[in-house]
This record gives C-alpha cells, sequence and structure tokens, in this order.
C-alpha cells in the first residue's frame, strides 16, 4: 500500500493471480512422482482409498512416493522468484520512486485516528477475518484429496487430482478476472460477491457429498474457487480505504494472525476425519464461511453506523484533502 498507493487495489489481485497459477501448476507436475498401488491381481491402480484394504498388497516390495522432487521443483522456482527481492534489497530506489513514497507519506498522514483500544479492536476483527479465510482456503486446497478419496472408494488418486486441478484453475482464472473486475467494483463490493459465492458453494459442495453426486462435487468445486479468488486482496483494499491505515505493523499481524491457522486446523480436521467423520471436512468448511460473513457483516456496520458518524469516514477525509 504504501508503495502503489491507489494502484495497490488491482495490483494486489495481480499478485494473488500468480500465487493461485501456481497452485494450478503443482499438482500437475507432482502426479507423477505419487506412489502406485497393485491389486491381487497384478495390475496397477492409483486407487488407495480405505474402502476393502484386504483387495491390496504390493508386488516386488513396497512402493515409494517420491514426491521429494516435486519439492524440488518448488524449491527452484522459489530461488528463482526471490531474486528480484534481492535485488531491489541490494540496489537503492530511484529518485522517481522516493518522490512516490514521500507523496503517499504524505497523504497517509491524514487518515482518520482512532483511539488506541477501538484501533486494536478494528485490527483484531480483521486479522479474525483473515485468519478464517485462510483456514477455509487451506481447509478446502490441502483436504480435498483425502476427503474424496477416503470418502468414495470409487474415487483415484488421478481423478482426485483433476478435480483439485479444476479448483485452481478455476482459482487462478477467478484473480486474472478479478484484476479487472477490481478497476470497476469497490473493494467492499467485491468481497459481498465474493462470499455470497463461497456460501452458495460451500453449501452446494456439502449436499452434493452428503447425497454422493460426483458432477455436482466438480461443479461447486469451482464455485469456491471464483469465491474464494478475490477475499485476501479485497480484505487489504477494504481495510486500507475504509477502516484503518494499512502500515507495516498492520499488514505484519494480519499475515501471522492468518498464518497461525495453517497450525492447528490441519490438527482437528484431521483429528475429526479420523475419528469422527470425513464428512467433518464440508461442516468444518461450511462453518468457518459462515462465522466469516457474519464476522464481515458485522465489521462493516459497526464502521458504517459507529465509527464513519463518530470519527469521520476516511474516503471523505481525503476527498476534502484533494479539494483543499
Amino acid at each position: 500500500m504504501k508503495i502503489w498507493g491507489s494502484e495497490g487495489k488491482v495490483l494486489l489481485q495481480i499478485i494473488h493471480f500468480f500465487f493461485a497459477l501456481g497452485g494450478v501448476l503443482s499438482p500437475l507436475y507432482t502426479e507423477p512422482f505419487l506412489a502406485k498401488r497393485f491389486m491381487d491381481n497384478g495390475t496397477a491402480t492409483d486407487n488407495f482409498t480405505t474402502g476393502n484394504s484386504s483387495q491390496f498388497y504390493y508386488l516386488n516390495g513396497p512402493q515409494t512416493t517420491n514426491v521429494r522432487h516435486a519439492f524440488l521443483v518448488s524449491g527452484i522456482f522459489m530461488v528463482i522468484t526471490s531474486i528480484p527481492f534481492i535485488v531491489s534489497i541490494i540496489k537503492p530506489p530511484s529518485q522517481i520512486i522516493r518522490n512516490h513514497l514521500e507523496q503517499n507519506i504524505n497523504i497517509g498522514m491524514t487518515y482518520r485516528e482512532l483511539p488506541c483500544c477501538l484501533h486494536l479492536f478494528v485490527l483484531t476483527i480483521i486479522c479474525i477475518i483473515f485468519l478464517l479465510y485462510c483456514c477455509v482456503e487451506l481447509t478446502f486446497a490441502s483436504f480435498l484429496m483425502s476427503f474424496l478419496i477416503n470418502e468414495y472408494d470409487s474415487m483415484t488418486k488421478a481423478e482426485s487430482v483433476h478435480i483439485i486441478t479444476v479448483y485452481w484453475v478455476s482459482f487462478a482464472a477467478s484473480r486474472f478476472l478479478m484484476i479487472f473486475v477490481s478497476k470497476l467494483l469497490s473493494a467492499i463490493r467485491l468481497l459481498f460477491l465474493c462470499l455470497f459465492f463461497m456460501i452458495v458453494a460451500y453449501t452446494g459442495f456439502m449436499i452434493s457429498a452428503l447425497f454422493e453426486v460426483i458432477p455436482a462435487i466438480v461443479v461447486f468445486t469451482a464455485m469456491t474457487g471464483f469465491g474464494m479468488s478475490g477475499v485476501f486482496a479485497g480484505g487489504f483494499s477494504w481495510a486500507e480505504a475504509e477502516l484503518i491505515k494499512v502500515t507495516a505493523r498492520v499488514s505484519s499481524s494480519i499475515t501471522i494472525t492468518a498464518s497461525t491457522g495453517k497450525i492447528f486446523i490441519p490438527l482437528i480436521l484431521g483429528f475429526l476425519m479420523e475419528e469422527a467423520s470425513n464428512m467433518w471436512f464440508c461442516y468444518i468448511l461450511l462453518g468457518q464461511t459462515v462465522f466469516l460473513c457474519l464476522l464481515f457483516m458485522f465489521l462493516l456496520l459497526f464502521n458504517r453506523l459507529y465509527l464513519n458518524t463518530v470519527y469521520g469516514s476516511m474516503t471523505l477525509m481525503e476527498q476534502n484533502i484533494v479539494l483543499s
């Protein structure tokens, strides 16, 4: 936000589009390194579901998954993409960039100032919203393959990988679309659109899973990718435009809090799916999404009805400076 100023809304969508593009590529170059199991008739299969496990045994010794090669490919990509950041740190910024930063800093000083307790309260709610979103994204992307294979005996690894690819393709294509949609819609309207599709998608996914309608699962999987595509970048834009100034400390707080979901969600969901039912995958996804929408509506109304009334709107403050 400090570097890009008013252009940050679109550029954030571009950054997150490339994140989704990586999600499309990773399952494709990971699949060849996955191990196969062999049925008792000596034929290979990609199916490693629970089901009737007595029908499976290994021929010619245990098969190994060479997934380390996929991690090596990902590591090479990460090293290559880190080079521009290293160059930007070593090379001093040009005078044009320094002037642009100074202008943004001057404009940023005009943001409304909330009392410390209110500022922390708003920041806490924002962090929890991002935490819930990242939990939903992590839950779906990480456990979708396990859910499909363990819940449906006829599902093979290759088929589940293809469904995951459908999700990531939808996710990436939607984030590419959001680059242009963010120019037409405000951040708040974009969030409304995305959250609406998330509710519809996860409700439909749960119903389709209960009735074992695989084609419908594929459709709602694609819809989830569309719904989640603009939430993260749109949330940052909304926070900057209407709530609080997104400083380095604010963005760090959001990022660190959002990352904590990756610690406990796999433990909780893995335990529930193993000990109770695989359908907890759907229940937790829908519950997290509903809670996310409720918190979003609460913060929106709290800001519009209380903070804007008492402390003024950040948008109005910026307009007054431009007019003066």
